[in-house]
């Protein structure tokens, strides 16, 4: 069914990771877009695929003006709940290379068990240890205080039950190496999540499922990938015959913004996909292990002219090509990147130069999850005073022991956010979303643990889905960790289908709170930018006044004037806003600056911090750094940008 554009409001959106969690965003992605035109849109993980099929869907609709390609996101609900060969096309996404199905098998089968199945399995190990024990000592006792002439006799039994049991070791000890030998060949990962050597078409893998599934999203053919370039319509792709707004030229305003969190293991740091350097390669023949070979192929052809040669320390040297440039980069490789969940996943491998000894040859990096980092980049679209929503959907796995106060909270925030109070006192609706603060209580040594892990990886998001300006546009999805979500892979299709609808009614409570009938911006906006306003201007108060300080010193007044061409780095020079040739964390225009023309950038920089430190001395900012300000108050830092 086609449903003309309308002028709809824009937002962006932020998805978090979760495995199977995923299931909850498609109806949710759809509700929104009848409401909203999304323009940016970022995630994590499982959140990665949503957020790929979210940009898909909207570079069909800005295409052609329908609503068709929300429509084919909807209908991933019901295709994950089909049965086919007895369990549902969600389960049968993850499929285990040959010498991997066992531990796979295992893990499924401890994935889906209930606690008392669990602990049978898990104490079968001691039993079975303590019962050998047991044995051998019986049969070592008897043949050392019997009498002869039977002695020897039992001896002798004693002395092959042992080396029995020492064979039998033997065999699980090359049994479990093997594995792990084969889990190390794998990258790391149970599944590789696609086969070239699987024709079960009835049943496709993860990876050729989302290749497939973004394709007819964004209503192209299989053998032209959807790109970065696709989605934000850069300049050489608007003149390109494959553009479809071919010679049309784009506000930067129009153009679909798609980040996604990937983990470099090897850098031990996040990276955000597209890659703004361009610095890594490809092997053509590890990427036909992960991705379908039309985009292998498309990568080979698209990519930068210059190839690198591996030559390891066993084996005969090979090629490997660069990624392509930036925008032109596939959304379904990005979209893998991101989603490489350890163990069940394998990593995916890309070669750079290291920076350090540039005189090595490329290497090996190693990128997994990006859910190691930053499983909810609420960050991403982020602007001191935004113009427009970005909304957040963060899934919550509600234990069972949720305190009283917490559902007295929850719904005070219910009451607040959708019955009359919501128009009346929006400040009273952040003060619920504040007080709102999960507990996680996992109980035993396994919660201990679990919880070392989530804080380590998660304290950076979690601190920040907290703050003002952050709380009142993210809408949290409880879910039953005993069914629901993680790492339930064996879903029966009606939890998948009540998973889902989770997430549209979600989206809904997101729209009673920041959309008013009248279509005008509602209480709940006007207080989200007022609350980013305050914490905006007193932030800038406090550093200002602190620029101030030091810019008015005579020693940095000195250092200034002295900061001759020869005595510093990083001169003034020619203006490249749009430089595309990043050197590690600066940009190389390729015109190294003259000595003159530092110079004269020297002098504009003097007189303009002059002006500055005017500015800050009649600048009266007192009304800024007053009471009652917006708590917890953030802070204002320098940070790389990930």
């Amino acid at each position: 069914m086609h449903k003309p554009v309308g002028p709809l409001p824009p937002c962006d959106l932020v998805l978090k990771g979760g495995i199977t969690s995923g299931v909850v965003y498609p109806r949710a992605i759809s509700r929104l877009a009848k409401n909203y035109q999304i323009k940016g849109v970022g995630g994590t993980s499982a959140g990665a695929i949503a957020a790929a099929f979210a940009a898909a869907a909207e570079y069909r609709r800005r295409r052609s003006g329908t609503f068709d390609g929300f429509e084919e996101v909807e209908r991933l609900v019901a295709d994950l709940a089909t049965k086919v060969d007895g369990q549902t096309r969600l389960e049968g996404l993850l499929q285990p290379q040959k010498g991997t199905r066992l531990p796979f098998g295992f893990l499924k089968f401890l994935l889906s068990a209930g606690r008392v199945r669990k602990m049978v399995v898990f104490s079968l190990v001691p039993l079975f240890s303590l019962w050998v024990a047991v044995c051998s000592g019986v049969w070592l006792f008897e043949a050392s205080f019997d009498a002869p002439p039977d002695f020897f006799d039992k001896m002798e039994f004693a002395a092959t039950y042992i080396i029995g049991l020492l064979l039998v070791g033997a065999m699980v000890k090359n049994f479990v190496a093997g594995l792990l030998r084969e889990f190390c060949h794998q990258n790391y990962g149970l599944c590789r999540g696609f086969d070239p050597t699987n024709r079960n078409w009835a049943s496709p893998q993860l990876t050729e499922w989302i290749h497939d599934g973004l394709q007819r999203t964004a209503g192209l053919p299989a053998g032209e990938p959807l790109t970065f370039a696709h989605l934000e319509a850069t300049e050489d792709f608007l003149t390109s015959q494959h553009s479809p707004v071919r010679g049309k030229s784009l506000s930067l305003s129009e153009r679909i913004r798609l980040r996604l969190v990937t983990t470099c293991l090897t850098h031990s740091r996040p990276y955000t996909l597209p890659f703004r350097e361009d610095r890594f390669y490809f092997d053509p023949a590890e990427f036909r292990l992960l991705f379908p070979e039309s985009v292998v192929r498309w990568m080979m052809e698209n990519g930068r002219a210059e190839r690198g040669e591996i030559t390891p320390k066993e084996g005969r040297p090979f090629q490997v090509y660069p990624l392509p440039e930036h925008g032109h980069l596939p959304v379904v490789v990005a979209v893998r990147m991101s989603l490489s969940m350890p163990i069940i996943l394998s990593a995916v491998n890309l070669y750079c130069q290291d920076r350090v000894h540039p005189d090595n040859p490329l290497e090996k990096t190693i990128f997994t999850d990006g859910g190691i980092v930053s499983n909810f980049p609420i960050h991403f679209f982020d602007e001191f005073v935004p113009k427009y929503p970005t909304f957040g959907l963060n899934l919550i796995f509600a234990r069972r022991d949720l305190s009283q106060m917490q559902h007295l909270l929850r719904e005070l925030k219910t009451q607040v956010f959708e019955k009359s109070l919501r128009e009346v006192s929006p400040v009273l609706a952040d003060m619920a979303s504040c007080l709102l603060e999960h507990w996680d209580r996992r109980p035993g040594l396994g919660g201990f643990l679990e919880g070392i892990y989530d804080t380590a990886r998660g304290w950076k998001d979690t601190t920040q889905l907290r703050l003002p300006g952050y709380r009142d546009r993210i809408q949290d999805i409880y879910l039953d960790p005993r069914r629901e979500g993680g790492v339930h892979l064996s879903m029966s299709p009606a939890e998948i289908e009540a998973l889902a609808q989770k997430g549209e009614d979600a989206i809904e409570q997101l729209l009673a709170k920041f959309s008013s009938p009248d279509g005008r911006p509602s209480a709940s906006w006007k207080n989200h930018v007022w609350t980013r306003y305050r914490i905006t201007m007193f932030l800038l108060s406090q550093k200002l006044q602190m620029l101030k300080d030091v810019f008015s010193e005579q020693e940095f007044q000195e250092l200034l004037m002295s900061a001759g061409h020869e005595s510093v780095g990083f001169h003034f020079g020619e203006d490249v806003p749009n430089c595309t040739d990043w050197k590690g964390d600066w940009c190389d225009s390729g015109h190294p600056p003259t000595e003159e023309a530092h110079r004269r950038g020297l002098h504009q920089a003097n007189q303009a911090t002059a002006q500055l430190v005017r500015f800050l001395k009649d600048w009266d900012s007192s009304i800024f750094r007053q009471s009652n300000l917006p708590n917890p108050l953030p802070t204002m830092r320098m940070a790389k940008e990930v």
